[in-house]
């Protein structure tokens, strides 16, 4: 009958509309898992935490989360993420397909008693480690 192939059609295209977000919401949570924190891999623990120059501050927790901010020239840069891979020394903060690449011309190395790292040809100095601040 004409009445119950409008209700079989009908249900059809729910169907398939309620398949099509199933896909949806697949590929979102694959997506979502594939960016999720790793944290820092044992090899690279000396990156965390507080490095500072003039007008440089960079963070680096243990989870891989990162804070970075430069002013120079009174522009603000600001650098909120997580660290998505490392390429040898250097890492990328951000989306897998969009993200800030942090260039370690030299790694953490310990130089007269104090920690340095050297970062986008840029010396940066530990100040602390993350250990020590009291988050307010």
């Amino acid at each position: 009958s004409v009445a119950s192939e409008r209700a079989y059609s009908r249900f059809a295209r729910r169907r398939s509309i309620s398949y099509r977000l199933s896909l949806l919401t697949a590929w979102l949570g694959s997506i979502v898992l594939a960016c999720a924190d790793a944290g820092l891999p044992v090899d690279k623990r000396a990156y965390e935490g507080r490095w500072e120059a003039p007008g440089i501050r960079l963070e680096i927790r243990a989870d891989g989360s990162v804070d970075y901010t430069r002013v120079r020239s009174h522009v603000h840069r600001r650098v909120l993420g997580s660290i998505r891979w490392f390429d040898g020394d250097d890492f990328v903060v951000g989306w897998p397909w969009w993200g800030t690449r942090f260039r370690v011309n030299r790694p953490p190395h310990m130089n007269s008693g104090r920690w340095r790292m050297i970062v986008n040809e840029t010396e940066l100095l530990k100040v602390s480690t993350l250990d020590d601040l009291i988050d307010v």
